[in-house]
Parts: C-alpha cells; sequence; structure tokens
C-alpha cells in the first residue's frame, strides 16, 4: 500500500502527541543547571549582525544552527548602519539579496525564490495586499522607526502562517518596552529637500519596574527627485505598553497609528526607432505628472503570556489592521509617436485612480512545551489561529466608454508635459471589488532532539478557508458564490549535527496560497500548492557569533489559474512551475570590530505547464490572481536569476565605525510582450559614522551616501509590445544618488 508524505506525517504527528502528553503528566521537572548546561543562545557581541537564534521558521526561539531551513536576520544594528528612517524597505531587503519592482512610496513587492510576493508578517500576524491591473496594494510601505529587527525565512512558510506564496517571508519585530528607561532622538537631512525628526523612549512606569511603556514618534518628508513626481511625507506614532503581572503573566499592547503621502508609479522611457534600445534620457523626466498616493495605517496588537512551569507556557494574541488607501493615481501610456517635423514625442497618457481599504481581525492561540521520552527531547507547539478581512478596491477611469473607461489623452509632448491636479469628474468607476475572507487553522509542530546530535521535526497544519468576491460595477457570473476550501500540510526534518559547529539538513514542507475563482460548474478551484524539497548545510564557530550557510532547492508550485477559452469568466486550474537554486550566505561578527552580512542567490523559476494566453479584445481575462500569462518553456518574468549582497562595517578607534554595501542583479527575465533586453545592475553605497558626548549624551553623528557612483539603472523593466509597437518602456527606475547626514542623541 502506497502511503503519502501527508498521511505519514499526519500519523508520526498524532503518535508523538499522544505519547508526550501521558510522559508529560509524570515526568519530573528537571534541575534548573539541565537547561543551563546546554548553550543554545550565544552571547552578542554589541552592535552585531550576529544573530545566533530566530523564530520565523518555528515559532520557537531555536539556534539559527539547529534550523532545518534557510533563514537570516537583519539586525538592529544592520539597519541603523544603512541609515534607514521611515522608509527604506527596499534597501533593507536588497541587503539580504533580495530583489522587488522598486515601487517605494505605493508599497512592498518582492521575489523569493522566484516567485512574487506583497505579503508581509507583522510580529507574526499575516498583512496582504490585494491587487488589479490599476492597484499595487493597500497597506502601504513598511514603518521602518518601528522595526527592530527583520527574519527572513526562505521558502514554504503556510505551515506556520497560512496561506501565502511559497517562496518565503520575512516577519517584521517591531521595538518592545523595557524596564530600564532609555532613548533616543533623532534628526537629518539629505538629498532631494529629505528631512527627518524621530524619537523613541522607553522605561518603567512604576517604581517594581513591572508595567513599561515605550512610544515612538517619527516625522519624515521630502521632494521627489523625479521632476514630476509628489512630495513624500511620513508622520506616525507607535505607542506600546507591557505589563508584568505576575512572575509567570504578561499582558502587553502596542500600536501603530501613520500617515504615508507619496507618489506612484510608472515611468515610461522611449525607444530608439527599430533598435529595441532604450532612448538616453534624463529618469527624471520620464514620471509623468498627476502620479499621487496616500496611505493611513492603523494597526493594533494585544496579548497575554503565560508560564504555568518550566517547561510549558500559553500565549494569546489578536491583531487589528485597519489599512486605508484614500487615493492612488496612476499614469499609463498607450503609445508614444515620433513625428519627423516635430523635435518632441508625443504620447498617449490615460490616468487611472484607485481607492482601496482592508480590515483584518486576527487572533492566534499557541501552546509550547518542553518534555522527555526517553532520551529523546521535545519541543512541541500546538496553535490555532483566525483571519476575518475585508478587503475593498475601487478603481476607474475616464469617461468615455468608448475607450474602455480610461481617460486617454492624445498628443502630448512628452519633453514638456501639462500639469495634472485631481479631478474627480474626470473618471467614472469601473469596478469596485468587495472580498470577503475567513480562515481558521489548526497547526501543531514536534521539534526532536535524539542521541547522536540527531534533530527531527515533524509538523502539519489543516486549514478551512471561506471567501466570497463581488464586483459592483461589472458584475460577472460567478462572483459572488461562496468558495469553502480545506486544506491538510504537512511540514518534515531531519538535521545532523556531526560537530557542534556544523550542521547539516533535510527538510520537506507544503504550502498553500489563495483560491483562485471558479470553474464553469461553479466548483472552486483548488488553491495554489507548492511542495518543497531543501537540502543545507550551516557552520557556526565563536558560539553562534558567526554563521554560514548554504541551501540547495526544488519549489514546484501547482493550481495556477487560467482562462477557461470556451466559458469567458471561468478559470481552470492548470498551470504548473518549477523553481530550482541554490543560496549562500554569511553573517555575524568577524570580529569584535568587524561585522558582515553576504548573500549569493540562484532560482530558476520554470514555467512546466501554462496557462491559456488572455484575448483582451474578446474579454477573455484570468479572473485569477496570476498577473500574467505564462507560458510553458518560459522562466517566470521580472525575476533576476542571480543576486548578491555584502553589507559590512568596522569600528575604528576613536568613536569612528566606517562600512558600506555592494548589491548586484542579474539582468531580469521578461515578460511575454516584452521586446527591449533588460540589463543587470551593481549599487554600491558607503557609510561613516562618530561616536562622541554632548552634555554627558551619547550621541552619533551618521554619513549615508547610497547609489556612491550614481548608477543608472531600472529595477523592474516592461513594455506592451504585444498590444501595439513597441516603441516605449514602462518600468521603475532605482534612485539616484543620495547622501544623508544624521545625528542620533541618545538617553
Amino acid at each position: 500500500m502506497k502511503i503519502s508524505t501527508r498521511h505519514l506525517a499526519l500519523a508520526l504527528l498524532c503518535s508523538g502527541a499522544v505519547s508526550l502528553a501521558a510522559h508529560a503528566v509524570d515526568a519530573p521537572s528537571p534541575p534548573a543547571s539541565t537547561e543551563l548546561s546546554k548553550i543554545t543562545v550565544s552571547e552578542q557581541v554589541e552592535g552585531s549582525y550576529a544573530a545566533p537564534n530566530a523564530s520565523v521558521a518555528t515559532k520557537t526561539d531555536t539556534p539559527v544552527l539547529e534550523t532545518a531551513t534557510k533563514v537570516e536576520v537583519l539586525t538592529q544594528q544592520a539597519i541603523e548602519d544603512m541609515g534607514l528612517q521611515s522608509r527604506g524597505m527596499g534597501r533593507a531587503m536588497a541587503a539580504l539579496g533580495i530583489a522587488g519592482l522598486g515601487m517605494q512610496d505605493l508599497g512592498d513587492v518582492y521575489f523569493y525564490r522566484g516567485f512574487q510576493t506583497s505579503t508581509t508578517l507583522w510580529n507574526g500576524f499575516r498583512t496582504e495586499d490585494i491587487g488589479s491591473a490599476a492597484s499595487n496594494g493597500v497597506n502601504g510601505p513598511v514603518w521602518m522607526d518601528t522595526v527592530e529587527r527583520m527574519e527572513i525565512l526562505r521558502g514554504a512558510s503556510s505551515i506556520l502562517y497560512g496561506r501565502a506564496e511559497p517562496g518565503g517571508a520575512i516577519n517584521i519585530i517591531t521595538h518592545k518596552p523595557r524596564a530600564d528607561f532609555a532613548g533616543s532622538v533623532d534628526l537629518g537631512f539629505g538629498s532631494y529637500g529629505d528631512r527627518w525628526a524621530s524619537l523613541d523612549f522607553t522605561g518603567p512606569l512604576n517604581d517594581a519596574r513591572t508595567l513599561a511603556y515605550r512610544v515612538i514618534g517619527g516625522h519624515e518628508q521630502s521632494d521627489s527627485w523625479y521632476t514630476y513626481g509628489h512630495k513624500y511625507r511620513s508622520d506616525g506614532i507607535a505607542p506600546s505598553i507591557d505589563f508584568r503581572l505576575s512572575p509567570k503573566t504578561r499582558l502587553y499592547a502596542e500600536g501603530q497609528f501613520r500617515d504615508v503621502e507619496g507618489g506612484s508609479d510608472q515611468p515610461y522611457i522611449p525607444v530608439v526607432p527599430g533598435t529595441n534600445t532604450l532612448m538616453d534620457v534624463d529618469p527624471a523626466i520620464t514620471l509623468m505628472p498627476g502620479t499621487y498616493s496616500k496611505f493611513k495605517q492603523r494597526r493594533a496588537m494585544a496579548g497575554v503570556d503565560h508560564q504555568f512551569n518550566d517547561r510549558w507556557s500559553l500565549t494569546w494574541k489578536y491583531m487589528y489592521n485597519n489599512a486605508d488607501n484614500p487615493l492612488t493615481i496612476l499614469n499609463w501610456v498607450i503609445g508614444m509617436s515620433y513625428p519627423p517635423a516635430t523635435p518632441d514625442i508625443e504620447w498617449n497618457r490615460g490616468l487611472t485612480y484607485n481607492i482601496s481599504g482592508q480590515k483584518t481581525h486576527a487572533t492566534l492561540l499557541e501552546l509550547t512545551g518542553k518534555v522527555e521520552t526517553g532520551a529523546v527531547r521535545h519541543t512541541l507547539l500546538f496553535g490555532a489561529d483566525y483571519y476575518d478581512q475585508h478587503s475593498y478596491q475601487k478603481a476607474g477611469g475616464g469617461t468615455d466608454p468608448a475607450l474602455y473607461g480610461w481617460d486617454w489623452v492624445t498628443l502630448y509632448p512628452y519633453f514638456n508635459p501639462p500639469a495634472y491636479s485631481y479631478n474627480p469628474a474626470d473618471f467614472q468607476d469601473w469596478q469596485d471589488w468587495h472580498i470577503n475572507e475567513k480562515e481558521v487553522s489548526f497547526y501543531a509542530q514536534d521539534q526532536l532532539e535524539l542521541p547522536h546530535a540527531i534533530h527531527l521535526l515533524v509538523g502539519g497544519r489543516y486549514q478551512r478557508q471561506d471567501e466570497t468576491v463581488k464586483d459592483f460595477v461589472s458584475p460577472i457570473p460567478n462572483q459572488n458564490l461562496p468558495i469553502k476550501l480545506n486544506a491538510f500540510m504537512p511540514r518534515f526534518a531531519i538535521l545532523w549535527q556531526p560537530v557542534p559547529t556544523t550542521s547539516l539538513y533535510y527538510s520537506y514542507t507544503e504550502n498553500q496560497g489563495t483560491s483562485q475563482g471558479m470553474d464553469f460548474n461553479l466548483r472552486p478551484l483548488k488553491p495554489e500548492h507548492a511542495k518543497q524539497h531543501e537540502l543545507g548545510a550551516k557552520y557556526s564557530p565563536a558560539g553562534g557569533r558567526l554563521v554560514a550557510s548554504v541551501a540547495v532547492f526544488e519549489l514546484t508550485k501547482e493550481n495556477i489559474a487560467g482562462v477557461d477559452t470556451a466559458h469567458p469568466g471561468f478559470n481552470v486550474e492548470i498551470g504548473r512551475i518549477k523553481s530550482t537554486g541554490y543560496e549562500l550566505s554569511l553573517q555575524g561578527a568577524l570580529t569584535d570590530d568587524w561585522n558582515v552580512l553576504a548573500t549569493y542567490n540562484y532560482a530558476h523559476p520554470l514555467v512546466e505547464i501554462g496557462t491559456p494566453p488572455q484575448d483582451y479584445s474578446t474579454g477573455q481575462v484570468n479572473n485569477g490572481l496570476q498577473p500574467l500569462d505564462i507560458t510553458a518553456g518560459t522562466l517566470l518574468p521580472y525575476v533576476s536569476p542571480r543576486t548578491f549582497s555584502l553589507l559590512t562595517s568596522y569600528r575604528l578607534t576613536g568613536g569612528w565605525r566606517v562600512g558600506g554595501s555592494y548589491n548586484a542583479f542579474s539582468a531580469a527575465t521578461m515578460d511575454q510582450n516584452s521586446t527591449v533586453p533588460t540589463h543587470g545592475y551593481g549599487v554600491a553605497s558607503a557609510f561613516a559614522s562618530f561616536e562622541t558626548a554632548l552634555a554627558s549624551y551619547k550621541t552619533i553623528f551618521q554619513l549615508n551616501v547610497d547609489n556612491l557612483f550614481d548608477k543608472k539603472y531600472l529595477q523592474f523593466q516592461g513594455d506592451t509590445g504585444a498590444w501595439n509597437p513597441s516603441n516605449y518602456v514602462g518600468g521603475n527606475w532605482g534612485n539616484p544618488r543620495e547622501a544623508r547626514l544624521g545625528m542620533r542623541l541618545q538617553f
């Protein structure tokens, strides 16, 4: 009889849980010296890139050396060295060798192991965007002022966090209150009118120091480096509180309240006629007037941690996320012309608007414990989470139905475009989506420490999704039917430490993505599903202060929705993509004064089974979430197959600290419409800081210069050659050289 991997994992997990529960009742507590004798948390050097432990891959505080998957951590010191203020998530991800679309003020979209995702974890809770042809998100960009560290999991994450793209996940861990008083004030200015002021204070609220607070506030604004771009502005406050109700019980809560205004994509670059070569124009003039975006971020979390004894603890957390995108204005080009009698290029511009929002109630309950069965030590995790999310997206264009709802303005001069200010009368609604989603999941995990330095991990997740989708403007036949889906995902890993400084591992994980609509028989399509195999090795001398790792992976995603060519408005599940590759990294402190974070990554996301081409003229458009047609035998578009990143710093004598970074990305794969070749790029940055004392307070002056050599490059590139003659390219430029000078006063 053939036994599937998921059935085997479920059987092992259930049988193990029963036996462990029996042992847990009678097992005596180990003496205090037992846990102390096992060194799993290494002392960190102050101001270090070292991160010996991480929880993103297991939801338990696990040494990276004993984690059977690829993880990296961007520490607080690394974030400070890059000089990030309210924004800069893209620079942070580049330091991990992760490419994005360069959307900046609009939000964060990145590529993990060849797959694109806009999902971010905030203190372990999933925040995800909705999207369409006119929108790139609802949550807006990450507020970097509040970030203490970022933990990245490369590979499938659904086993612990629910539905997501399979390539990876980033967990944003925010600053928490402390029982000792501390504070800092940051002030600074930089290129393009950039200036900022932020504060961060924490400390006790009572004599017993059982009640602590933290408050972070920040303001930043700058001009756009684009000639016609909108100014950037960020204002926010993030309060938090921590109450030690007893030595074993802790209550906590935090909030994030922020308004962000900025520009939106997308610049357009002319192509030299007949050459498929970009015209040599100043990138600053390529973003046309009128683009704008605004986000209101309202987010709160509350929780309770209770420790029953030295073995068992319980955690409950709740998150409320109210994300509001009151307005985004995007410009579109539907063609350029090169009249021989005029020195200017003429272009047809369309403006579209987007108003979207999202309210999420999420909660989780987790029980963790440590038990022993003979010579085997177990770290157990039993959990349940629930998400109730309502999203809406209202989009529109021009008032002329003959132009498909998009306000095309013909024959505008490219080098001297007219100004534009938003006027609601210029637009009419052409979609008004409302998506209601509920998800309930139960998961369990056992980390087994066996004799001979062998570690096993076995786990599983049962997940149920209920979803309804409706468009109040342009209803489609299948839109208001409920979608109900159930899934079980297993996980298994084995890790061996032949010597204390080295580990070798294999892991198998499954992943579940979103549902993709219904077929012609009104049956919901199966959610996108993925399976991952990973082999890796890690080396960590000096007690975890430095970790070198290598991983090879095979990640296969299936059930990708395509159009039903026989029944427009419905979908079929046919697509399959296999991404293979490898990753190398070195992270930590080479010496007490020298830090390094370096990665090299390769991914090859090959489409094995494609989806039918979309015929826009007949309305046979994919109603699933796959953003593009995918053609068998091709690679997924916009992916840089090879990436390299290096971030390093060195502490000199006399209070000086110097360092820099270099990020290189190979030429991205082209989409099906592209005829203009893409190009790889490398960007260098540098910083220098000086520590002194002002009025007896520690003060740090720091200068950062990004894009040191003023490299001109496109982070994202596409064109519409399939619709029109390919005489222009749409893309997102990387920022030009920028300098920032800041002062931090610490109390």
